[in-house]
């Protein structure tokens, strides 16, 4: 009958405890750096996520926009369209024509000849912009002045 040596078998018991918790251990530290790893991806991919919103956003309000200024261009084109026609559907509609023609502002005068001074032409450009523009022609006016007074 063999005989085993209690002391011997306790020694390779305890290295093979040992060699269990040292493996144990690094699995856990592997588990940790994985969860690590997990919790790092999470927060790039909502990174991501927040971006691709914000950038959907973005997007979507360009379009936005550009809806609307196609839509005021149309309104002009519609506009434009509308003050060219020159045929009258009715007698009324052509007085009212006639009436809203003689309530616009007349054409301006010609440009003023090339032999006037410089005072005069600008003189004469205020006075055309005082029926349209008054507050621009005021403001012309003053500076005017106060380069001829210089």
């Amino acid at each position: 009958m063999a005989t085993s040596n209690p002391s011997a078998s306790r020694a390779k018991q305890a290295t093979a405890a040992q060699r269990l918790n040292t493996e144990a251990e690094k699995a856990a530290a592997h588990v940790e750096a994985v969860k690590l790893k997990v919790r790092e991806a999470k927060a790039a991919l909502k990174r991501v996520r927040k971006l691709a919103k914000a950038s959907k956003k973005a997007a979507k309000q360009a379009r936005k926009k550009a809806k609307a200024a196609r839509a005021g261009l149309q309104k002009k084109t519609r506009k434009r369209a509308a003050t060219k026609r020159t045929i009258p559907d009715t007698p009324k509609a052509a007085a009212a024509g006639r009436s809203a023609a003689r309530k616009q502002a007349p054409a301006p005068p010609p440009a003023p000849a090339a032999k006037e001074g410089s005072a005069e032409a600008a003189h004469s450009v205020i006075k055309r912009l005082e029926s349209v523009l008054p507050r621009l022609a005021s403001t012309l006016r003053d500076k005017v002045e106060q380069e001829a007074g210089e």
